[in-house]
């Protein structure tokens, strides 16, 4: 079996033989819960996983995110209307594993960890045991538009625009001259419902968190005010376009190129790509995420990763 479904033939295995299913000439059906993206990302590799263990059927069921996240609290408390298997981002693998409802994959999974980032491993524990399966990570990069980094009289390449945006302070004297020649926003952010998630990247990329290692809030932290003054800046001078992530504002600036930079996981690459703005494709460029300071500290953060987990 090829190293790329590893994941998927571990996760399915162990879900069937968790609850004492034995390999048999009847099929055994076992449920995956998903969103779209992830459940066609499992699709894709089916036909191998199906190859090693033709004695199961995996049977998908599609879910926005908000509504696996909403549905499966109450149901890994009562054990009713579960899943065999549900894909979840990492960031919600230990709120879930402390209700006491997903299997502990320890043992399982202790042949593996060498071919996982050391740091994928951190994020699917809780209390020293594993609960989840890691699947994929999520490096943060920064998505321009070529187009309108040409209007506004700008390079557009790759390899000329990681420079120009080399620092926070860069990116932000670019969005000016973005917004000034073309009219596009520097980015899709909410102000009234601000989801956080830029923040929060922000926050990390400089070694920065909501809690110190002690578990004290530190909100007050020089890294988090830097962070929130930086959005507040390209908020009140109107450089944000006021719409909500994953909602339709959203998607309508995205492919309507009203927008000139994203910010996120790799994984947005697919996304826009396949189904936010497909019209798009050869539009946009990728490169590294600004530092807080010149030729000093990170051009990365992680955002999301998702991750197999298996309800007790």
């Amino acid at each position: 079996m090829t190293k790329r479904v590893l994941p998927i033939a571990l996760i399915f295995a162990v879900a069937f033989s968790a609850w004492g299913a034995q390999p048999a000439a009847e099929t055994t059906t076992i449920t995956v819960w998903g969103w779209v993206y992830a459940v066609d990302c499992l699709k894709a590799n089916l036909s191998e996983f199906s190859h090693a263990y033709p004695e199961i059927k995996v049977v998908f069921k599609v879910l926005a995110p908000a509504d696996i996240y909403l549905r499966l609290p109450p149901a890994l408390t009562n054990g009713i209307g579960l899943p065999d298997v549900v894909v979840l981002e990492d960031s919600h693998v230990a709120p879930m594993a402390v209700t006491g409802g997903l299997l502990d994959l320890t043992s399982r999974v202790a042949p593996y960890r060498a071919k996982f980032n050391a740091y994928k491993w951190t994020a699917v524990s809780s209390g020293g045991r594993v609960y989840a399966m890691p699947w994929d990570s999520a490096p943060v990069v920064l998505f321009y538009r070529r187009d309108l980094f040409a209007a506004a009289g700008l390079p557009s390449s790759p390899g000329e625009v990681a420079p120009l945006l080399a620092t926070w302070e860069d990116y932000y004297r670019t969005m000016k001259i973005i917004k000034e020649k073309t009219g596009a926003y520097a980015l899709p952010l909410s102000g009234p419902r601000n989801d956080g998630r830029l923040f929060e990247i922000l926050l990390q990329q400089q070694g920065g968190g909501y809690f110190d290692e002690r578990g004290r809030l530190i909100l007050d932290d020089p890294r988090a005010l830097k962070s929130l003054e930086f959005l507040g800046r390209l908020y009140k001078e109107g450089l944000t376009h006021e719409s909500v992530p994953w909602e339709d504002p959203w998607y309508a600036a995205i492919r309507e190129g009203k927008v000139a930079t994203l910010i996120g996981g790799a994984y947005l690459e697919s996304f826009l790509r396949n189904w936010i703005a497909p019209d798009a494709v050869g539009l946009w460029g990728m490169v590294p995420l600004p530092r807080w300071a010149r030729n000093e500290g990170a051009r990365t953060a992680g955002d999301g990763g998702t991750s197999l987990a298996i309800p007790k």
